[in-house]
C-alpha cells in the first residue's frame, strides 16, 4: 500500500470520502473503538469529543483541513509509519482504569487515517485512540501508528 502524494493531498485539499477499516469477522474497529473512548467520560466531554470528530472528518471530506507539523494543523504524517496520517482531535479528560478517586488525567485523541494512492478519494479510517500529553505518550503514538500501518495494509489486501 502506496500513501497518495502529497499527503494529505485529499483530507487537505482535494477531499474523498470516508471507508472505515474492518477487522477480519467485519466489524469496524473505528465505532468499537470510540465507544470505548467515550464510555467513561462525562456527558458533556463525549459531546465535545463526538462533535470534534464529526466536524473534522466532514472537513477532510471536503478537503478542508490543514496539514502539518505542530498544535496549528489538523493532519500530519507519522514519522513512525509513513503510510499512516492523524487527525488531532479536542483534548479531554479520562481516568486512569486502575484509580479508584478517578483522578482526571489529560488526554489527546488522534483519528488515525490513510489516503491509498490506489483507491481514488478514498480516506481509509483505521483507528481512533487516546494518548497521554508530552513525550511520554510518544511510545503510546508509536504503538498506534504501527497499529494502523498493520490494519491498512490488511483492510487493503482485503478489498
Amino acid at each position: 500500500m502506496r500513501l497518495a502524494e502529497p499527503p494529505g493531498v485529499r483530507s487537505c485539499r482535494d477531499g474523498g470520502e470516508w471507508e472505515l477499516a474492518r477487522n477480519g469477522t467485519g466489524t469496524h474497529y473505528f465505532y468499537t473503538e470510540l465507544h470505548e473512548l467515550l464510555d467513561d467520560l462525562p456527558e458533556t466531554a463525549q459531546a465535545s469529543l463526538r462533535e470534534d470528530i464529526r466536524t473534522k472528518m466532514h472537513r477532510a471530506e471536503r478537503g478542508r483541513l490543514t496539514f502539518g507539523s505542530g498544535r496549528g494543523y489538523d493532519v500530519e504524517q507519522m514519522a513512525s509509519a509513513r503510510i499512516v496520517l492523524e487527525i488531532r482531535i479536542v483534548d479531554h479528560y479520562g481516568w486512569a482504569t486502575d484509580d479508584p478517586d478517578r483522578t482526571p488525567l489529560k488526554r489527546h485523541t488522534r483519528v488515525y487515517f490513510t489516503e491509498p494512492e490506489q483507491f481514488a478519494d478514498c480516506l481509509l479510517l483505521l483507528q481512533i485512540a487516546s494518548k497521554c500529553p508530552g513525550p511520554e505518550g510518544l511510545e503510546e503514538q508509536n504503538r498506534h501508528a504501527q497499529r494502523a500501518a498493520w490494519r491498512a495494509e490488511q483492510h487493503c489486501q482485503r478489498r
